[in-house]
């Protein structure tokens, strides 16, 4: 997951990585600022030869151009 912007004006776009996931299949952005998705691979499950996927939320910085934070929901 990746957001293109500048690092600050004038200067130009470039991409800046999020997060990586294994392979995302949609956000939706809530009503608190953060984004939440799922993937159809990771996870614990064993299951699944590469995880049966998850349910995450992903928290923005506090600063703009901070880290943002995943927290595996399921």
């Amino acid at each position: 997951m990746f957001v293109l912007g500048p690092a600050s004006l004038g200067d130009p776009w470039k991409e800046i990585e999020l997060q990586n996931l294994e392979l995302p299949t949609g956000l939706a952005i809530g009503p608190d600022g953060q984004l939440y998705g799922m993937t159809l691979e990771g996870g614990p499950s064993q299951v699944c030869s590469f995880g049966c996927g998850t349910v995450f939320d992903l928290k923005p910085p506090p600063a703009p151009g901070g880290p943002w934070t995943r927290n595996v929901l399921y």
